[in-house]
């Protein structure tokens, strides 16, 4: 069996102290009559000592008292009332919060729903616009083509395009019908043909004066004829 030596001093230890603690309990016990008989002779002298004490000093003490016990009762009701008052404003506080995030969600709900209608109108508008882009093209492609030109529209029409190029592509309708040598009813009637097939176009009008310019497909068509220098 092993012996645990730490225990054994430590009991040693405490033997010892003990000894001495009930060997110095004996001393006082011995020595306690001479100092507690006149301890006590002097106490009982002093509580049996009698005082006159006047009247107002017995008032004073009573008022003194009464408010003493006043202010002690409305403590301890304050006293009492701290952890409900507490209570009540942690509870205040956690209600405002929980109301400041509901309004914060709401706000982030209405932000959201906002967004995605605003999404949806955009792809409908998107929608609708190739829907009608879809419908003038297959307008287009179905539209019959234009009838051919006469050959005096023909050469109508490779005059006014001669005299668009040497404008530098663009031209006052006046102008185009006195060089044209032609009628109005001819000329408008060549310049409606080159419109269709996307040649020219017509710009102007209320309040300005009309004229008549090459389109990009009508730039690339003159110089490719030659009819620029």
């Amino acid at each position: 069996m092993k012996i645990d030596w730490h225990d054994v001093s430590n009991r040693t230890i405490a033997t010892v102290l003990a000894g001495i603690i009930l060997a110095g309990l004996g001393l006082v016990w011995k020595f306690a009559p001479s100092v507690w008989n006149p301890a006590a002779g002097w106490l009982k002298a002093i509580l049996g000592y009698s005082a006159p004490i006047p009247v107002s000093v017995v008032l004073a003490l009573a008022l003194a008292l009464a408010i003493a016990l006043s202010l002690y009762l409305r403590l301890r009701q304050r006293v009492r009332a701290m952890p409900g008052q507490i209570t009540q404003g942690f509870r205040q506080a956690i209600q405002e919060e929980q109301r400041r995030l509901e309004g914060e969600q709401r706000q982030v709900l209405v932000d959201q729903v906002a967004a995605a209608n605003a999404r949806a109108e955009k792809a409908e508008a998107k929608e609708a616009e190739a829907e009608a882009r879809a419908q003038r093209a297959e307008a287009a492609a179905a539209a019959p083509p234009p009838a051919p030109a006469t050959n005096a529209v023909a050469e109508l029409q490779t005059t006014v395009l001669r005299l668009l190029a040497a404008a530098d592509g663009r031209a006052y309708l006046d102008t185009v019908y006195q060089k044209a040598h032609a009628s109005k009813l001819l000329v408008d009637h060549a310049l409606h043909g080159l419109t269709q097939r996307d040649l020219v176009q017509h710009s102007g009008g209320y309040g300005s004066e009309p004229f008549v310019q090459l389109t990009p497909k009508g730039r690339e068509f003159v110089i490719e004829v030659g009819f620029v220098r």
